[in-house]
Formats: C-alpha cells, sequence, structure tokens
C-alpha cells in the first residue's frame, strides 16, 4: 500500500477545518499467472476505551478493485497497481493512543483467492493529526498567573510560551514581592510538576474518567533573600513519554504546569501557594505546521 502522505492534517477545529484526501495506490505485484476472486482496500477509524469495554468504528471506506463473479479474474504477470482517494471530513477525531484507549486509522488491502489458495492480506496504520489545536487560541493569554495571596504578598508565575514540543524545557518564572507593611517571608523550596491530564468519554455516555499522571519535575530549595522579594527561573523538562495534546468527542489530552511555593513567615507558620498555568504539547510536525499556513 502506496500512500501520498503518511500523515494526514486537519487544519482548524473540527467545527472549522475543511478536511483533507487520503489518496494513494494499491500495488500488486504478480510473479506468474493467479486466479484471483476478488481484490478490495478498506480504510477503518476505530475507537477502543478499556474501562468501558467500548469498540466502535468512527469511519469506514471500502474500494472494491474487482469484484467477486462467477469465474476467477486471472491476472497476467506484471505489477498491477489500482489507484484510490477518499476526501476525509474535517470532524473526524485525530489519532491517539493512550493507557487506556486509542483512535486509530489503518487500510486493509485482501486478495481473495479460489479454492485452497490462502487468501493475501497487507494492512498499513494512517496517523491524522490536527494543527493548529484548538487549545492554542485559548490558552494563548493564560500562560501567566498574577495575583495576590492572603492580602500580604504579590506573586506571578509566568511561563516563557504556552506551546511547547517533545524535549523542550519549560523555563518558569516565579516572582514574588511582600506587600508594603508586611513582614517578609522565607521562601523554602519552590517546585513546579508538569501533570498530563487524560479524558474518557465512552461514546452514548455523559459520565467521563480522568487520569492524571506526573510526567516531569523540578525542585529549587531555599530562595532566602532580606528583602523577601524573589525573581526566579526553574526549568522543567518536557520528556519524551509525554503525549501531544488532543481534543476529540471520546478521548482528551491535555497538560498544566503546576507549582507549589513553600514558605514561612515570622512566626515559623508554614504556607504554601499553589498555582495553576495550562501548557499545550504538540509534536513536531504539528509545531511546524502551526507555525507556517498549509499549502492549497
Amino acid at each position: 500500500i502506496q500512500l501520498r502522505e503518511d500523515v494526514l492534517t486537519m487544519h482548524g477545529s473540527p467545527e472549522e477545518s475543511v478536511g483533507t484526501v487520503l489518496s494513494g495506490s494499491l500495488v500488486f505485484n504478480v510473479a506468474e499467472l493467479t486466479k484471483v476472486k476478488s481484490l478490495s482496500l478498506k480504510f477503518e477509524g476505530k475507537l477502543e476505551i478499556k474501562g468501558a469495554k467500548e469498540s466502535k468504528t468512527v469511519t469506514q471506506h471500502v474500494w472494491t478493485f474487482l469484484e467477486p463473479q462467477r469465474n476467477p479474474h486471472t491476472l497476467h504477470p506484471s505489477k498491477h497497481i489500482f489507484d484510490f482517494e477518499l476526501p476525509l471530513s474535517g470532524d473526524l477525531p485525530e489519532s491517539v493512543k493512550v493507557n487506556f484507549g486509542k483512535i486509530v486509522y489503518r487500510l486493509v488491502a485482501v486478495v481473495k483467492r479460489p479454492g485452497l489458495f490462502k487468501d493475501i492480506k497487507t494492512k498499513r496504520n494512517i496517523t491524522i493529526q490536527r494543527t493548529p489545536l484548538p487549545s492554542m487560541e485559548e490558552y494563548s493569554n493564560s500562560s501567566t498567573v498574577m495575583g495576590t495571596w492572603n492580602h500580604r504578598l504579590d506573586y506571578s508565575v509566568c511561563a516563557s510560551s504556552p506551546s511547547y514540543t517533545f524535549g523542550d524545557t519549560i523555563p518558569v518564572n516565579v516572582t514574588l514581592r511582600p506587600k508594603a507593611g508586611h513582614y517578609p517571608f522565607r521562601i523554602l523550596k519552590v517546585k513546579a510538576t508538569l501533570n498530563e491530564y487524560t479524558l474518557y468519554r465512552p461514546s452514548g455516555s455523559f459520565t467521563t474518567s480522568t487520569r492524571v499522571e506526573e510526567i516531569s519535575e523540578n525542585v529549587h530549595d531555599c530562595f532566602d533573600t532580606e528583602s523577601g522579594y524573589v525573581s526566579e527561573t526553574i526549568k522543567v523538562p518536557i520528556p519524551r513519554i509525554a503525549r501531544s495534546d488532543c481534543l476529540t468527542n471520546f478521548i482528551n489530552v491535555s497538560h498544566k504546569l503546576s507549582v507549589q511555593i513553600c514558605m514561612i513567615d515570622c512566626y515559623r507558620r508554614q504556607k504554601t501557594l499553589y498555582s495553576n498555568i495550562p501548557i499545550v504539547i504538540q509534536s513536531d510536525a504539528q509545531l511546524e505546521l502551526s507555525q507556517s499556513p498549509p499549502n492549497y
């Protein structure tokens, strides 16, 4: 099975995307005179969610290049090429594989032989991706969290960008400034954790389940200053085991950077300030495509 593109890209949200085209050729190399009952190619997309014991076909199309008939087809020694093309709707869910579910697409070619001859089968997986991710616009202005804690401490937690890819490092700037008239705090440690959230939504169900996994973290100890003012940058690596964000009707993957600031006041009371920043993780291909317009 030869494809024009191994990875198919949907540009824009499911509501906006015009879709894409799956195209290629099925090549059947015949070395000697061969009798064939039929020859077909099936494109299929499947959803599986293990906890819900669900398996569902999200799309399917069949090309029949040699129709079944009373007498078998006779193919002479040659390279037989069968071209195919299929427009795909822009609202198809993108490919995803997580611990308890997956959405996968594949092509399966079948040559049915007469009599006792064994049928011939071959398969090829297809990846469908989406860019830019719908969450990109939502998160574009949310890579900074600012506020005042307990009326005594102004804080700012900022990631340099809302979007990253595998192998990147996320620089997180933490700024703390005690308000005038309040005793400074001694910072014990700042911990930044990258969490991956996977949401499962079985089709036809109003219930969802979400699993959270810590995939990376970094800890800085004891930012000790007399004034209480702190401005430090913590670097959090994105491991290769991370999955790219996706938003489908069945499986969602998203990420948040959780920052914990542990401190102690002048009365030696320990306090903890929590802050969360949404982060988008894209594949290398998604990142490249999001930075340049598609060719039409």
